[in-house]
């Protein structure tokens, strides 16, 4: 059980990455991860066995271009309507590249249309070996 808690602890912290304290992790995610500590070895080598199968981009890339947008999906109501964003671990470029642009829309407009969506986004995130991220942008609006 603790190594299944400390996933989403030592995940969402970047393993406790400083540059992000207090945004993406707190005093009670360090608490949380000693607790846990006590009783599963969640160290820096659990945390890299996990970053690296969650940032694996060719693993995700072979899901499909489907399962790459719902794999980490958000749905936000705005007062112009609502925005869906998935969070991917491959650049937009490389989506591209693997995909076709032409892929890329239709797959972006099903869930524009099947969500009921004013704009659907992609982050595309990238972590290096050490957890530091690179960022990527790309948005659609319904045609």
């Amino acid at each position: 059980m603790a190594y299944l808690l400390a996933a989403a602890v030592t995940l969402d912290s970047y393993n406790f990455l400083e540059e992000l304290k207090d945004r993406k992790w707190n005093k009670d995610d360090i608490e949380a991860h000693k607790f846990l500590a006590q009783t599963a070895d969640v160290g820096h080598e659990y945390w890299k066995a996990l970053n690296d199968t969650k940032f694996d981009t060719a693993a995700a890339l072979d899901l499909g271009l489907r399962a790459c947008f719902v794999r980490d999906y958000k749905k936000y109501d705005l007062k112009k309507g609502l925005m869906g964003v998935a969070v991917v671990t491959a650049s937009i470029h490389l989506l591209i590249d693997k995909f076709g642009e032409q892929a890329l829309v239709e797959e972006a407009q099903k869930i524009v249309d099947n969500h009921k969506l004013g704009i659907f986004g992609i982050i595309s995130i990238h972590a290096d070996s050490t957890g530091h991220l690179e960022k990527g942008v790309f948005l659609y609006r319904h045609r």
